[in-house]
């Protein structure tokens, strides 16, 4: 499975979400922080971004911890994931540059908390974000 082309071109890594099966865990059963969880994240995303790809970061978090993990104001937001999922917005007018060549970001924003209610009612809900990151372009 390849991954979703980004500005500036290469292949960027797809998805999004926490390293391990269990994000609310560490490995030997204890509670986790979030801040670990985005923090690991952006590790992971600033190595791939060191080994010469690019990387594209989707938040997908209302509490947008990623998003100001990677610089991006949360006053500067204009457009987020959630315009993507329920406004058609194209995906490839929310990615924003960080301060790291080759990594972007797709912000989040504290609308996305109400997303799920709201798409309850749309069809094919479940392929929102699917879809937004086929139509990702260089």
């Amino acid at each position: 499975m390849g991954g979703a082309d980004i500005p500036g071109g290469g292949q960027g890594a797809r998805g999004s979400g926490t390293v391990g099966a269990n994000p609310s865990t560490g490995r030997d059963g204890s509670p986790r922080t979030v801040a670990e969880a985005f923090q690991q994240q952006v590790l992971v995303a600033a190595a791939l971004v060191g080994q010469g790809e690019h990387v594209l970061v989707v938040d997908i978090d209302p509490q947008a911890n990623t998003t100001s993990g990677l610089g991006i104001g949360h006053d500067t937001v204009e457009e987020s994931i959630y315009d993507v999922l329920l406004s058609s917005v194209p995906l490839d007018d929310v990615i924003e540059p960080t301060s790291v060549r080759n990594l972007y970001v797709v912000p989040s924003s504290i609308d996305l908390a109400g997303a799920e209610i709201e798409l309850v009612s749309r069809m094919s809900r479940e392929r929102q974000l699917a879809q937004a990151l086929d139509g990702v372009s260089t």
